[in-house]
């Protein structure tokens, strides 16, 4: 996000519903079944992975990173979390924490394209960037007539305050 404010790139940021009923699991696992369904001696086939199990963030990831680079992204080898594209009409970055995409790139034009190659395969929920917006529990507040970005927590400043009792 810096270097989008340095340069004036466009800044965007998606959260992708469902993240981890993407992901396919490439092996068995069962699990009870939950109350109110427990039949004795039945167990429940997980087939996609679900939030809570140790595996679900690699088979999500694995499944994200595929349709990128079906799209012409590839992951830095330094984070392999953060996946650039390079075109005639600019450069696209992207990082990725979960199902919460924050990304720049040199236009709009480009956002819109990557947009339209990602809903081929998943559901977004776009946050407004031109206003204040959170990623991963931060305010982000970017003023690109001035050229600046403000990164606040405070929400988690108002809770550590409260815990230590100085919120007055």
């Amino acid at each position: 996000m810096a270097l989008a404010t340095l340069r004036d790139l466009h800044i965007f940021a998606w959260d992708i519903d469902s993240a981890y009923l993407h992901g396919k699991m490439d092996h068995d696992l069962y699990i009870n079944l939950p109350d109110g369904y427990n039949i004795p001696g039945r167990v429940g086939k997980l087939n996609k992975a679900l939030y809570g199990l140790p595996e679900a963030a690699h088979i999500w990831h694995e499944d994200l990173e595929e349709k990128l680079k079906s799209l012409g992204f590839s992951p830095l080898e330094s984070d392999p979390g953060v996946f650039l594209h390079k075109s005639d009409k600019g450069i696209t970055a992207i990082d990725m924490h979960v199902d919460d995409r924050t990304g720049i790139c040199s236009s709009e034009e480009e956002e819109l394209d990557l947009k339209a190659g990602i809903q081929k395969f998943y559901k977004l929920k776009e946050k407004d960037t031109s206003k204040p917006f959170k990623v991963l529990g931060m305010l982000v507040t970017r003023n690109t007539h001035d050229g600046t970005l403000k990164l606040s927590q405070p929400e988690y400043i108002d809770v550590m305050l409260r815990k230590l009792e100085l919120a007055d």
